[in-house]
């Protein structure tokens, strides 16, 4: 009797849970989409923007992570023929799109890197440009330096920091329905950053050796952080100043320990409070790859903010091949069974009707709401 009565607690314990099942919560639903992949042609562009925002949609996806360089808002602020689709505002059509559908919109932005010899950053001042070890240091085996990158920004510049955060600033002036700012691999892209004259002139003032004894050493990972620190900070303040309401995320690896050697300090960010939430970049192709990673990341970041986990629909172990419908499903199930309030996409230019469908058949059934930030839920309630 006692053995049919445990049995009987434990099929209507497992019949609740299933009743209530994850795809019921709150929980951020989200794809990184590229504006620059959207046609410069008015006509061929606005059409693929219906269709994107259709096909999210049918995904029951919530949150849009538009990615918008320096480059295209500075062409939409001056017009500039440059960039075929600022012209007729792909960033503000594609939003439009999108919270009409009932998405959130966050815009997805790199202070750092992923710039070009035009970036605006470097018209106001060249002097902000990161300079790597190897312009610096000739190569053993040519004997030659490499020629100036000008692919990065060095966020130790106090003008340059600020340059940038009115930038975004007067973005979210243009795009009032835009309601967050999604930080992209808030460091340097590449080690060797940075050794600008402003950085060797402090870290020779601070650790007392010239920094390219030690590039990659505790000194200069500590030194990289300050710039990319301060950066995070006054942005926070700025957005909760102008609206409280506003979110402010980022996204990087799933390991903070490594990745501050890039200046990437996401861990402590969180720690202080200035993330409402964190996707880590697990682009893999094993399920239990994907778990064991995810775990890793939770236990260093939940206590501290939201955590979501971003993957490939196309994984560089596989590439150019793509996942199944089957794993796309799959790999969900995998990020929250690990405790993840959340997946994101990579990304909407391979993000085909069949993972739509796929997505709202299965794991993504119901519709809903992306959580609160815990700054706000907990006002509230």
């Amino acid at each position: 009797m006692r053995i049919a009565v445990f049995f009987l607690f434990v099929f209507t314990v497992c019949a609740m849970i299933r009743a209530q099942g994850p795809a019921t919560k709150p929980e951020t639903r989200a794809i990184w989409a590229h504006v620059s992949q959207i046609d410069g042609d008015p006509a061929k562009g606005k059409a693929q923007i219906q269709q994107w925002a259709d096909r999210f949609a049918r995904a029951n996806l919530n949150v849009i992570y538009p990615w918008v360089e320096s480059n295209y808002l500075a062409a939409v602020e001056q017009t500039d023929p440059s960039i075929a689709n600022a012209k007729w505002d792909a960033l503000g059509e594609l939003t439009r799109a999108c919270v009409e559908r009932g998405m959130q919109v966050q815009a997805w932005y790199s202070f750092t890197y992923y710039k070009t010899r035009t970036s605006p950053e470097f018209t106001a001042n060249p002097a902000w440009r990161a300079v790597r070890l190897d312009e610096l240091v000739p190569d053993p085996q040519t004997g030659k330096v490499h020629p100036e990158w000008w692919s990065d920004v060095c966020p130790m510049h106090p003008q340059g920091r600020e340059f940038q955060i009115n930038l975004l600033l007067r973005m979210l002036d243009r795009y009032p329905q835009i309601n967050g700012i999604h930080v992209e691999e808030p460091g340097f892209g590449y080690r060797g950053n940075c050794f600008c004259v402003l950085c060797q002139e402090l870290f020779r003032k601070v650790y007392g050796f010239d920094q390219n004894v030690a590039p990659d050493g505790p000194e200069a990972t500590e030194l990289k952080t300050l710039g990319t620190t301060a950066f995070m900070r006054v942005l926070r303040e700025r957005l909760l100043k102008r609206d409280p309401n506003l979110v402010m995320t980022a996204n990087g690896g799933y390991n903070w320990r490594g990745e501050r050697v890039l200046g990437r300090d996401w861990a402590r960010w969180a720690g202080y409070g200035w993330l409402d939430g964190y996707a880590a970049q697990i682009y893999v192709d094993k399920p239990e790859l994907l778990d064991q990673r995810t775990r890793l990341t939770i236990g260093d970041l939940a206590k501290d903010c939201q955590v979501s986990i971003g993957f490939d629909f196309s994984p560089p172990s596989i590439r150019p091949k793509s996942l199944t419908s089957e794993q796309v499903c799959r790999f969900v199930d995998v990020i929250r069974g690990a405790g993840a309030e959340g997946v994101v996409f990579f990304h909407a230019g391979i993000f085909t009707d069949e993972y739509a469908e796929a997505l709202r058949a299965g794991p993504m059934k119901e519709k809903v709401p992306p959580p609160k930030p815990r700054r706000l839920a907990e006002k509230t309630g």
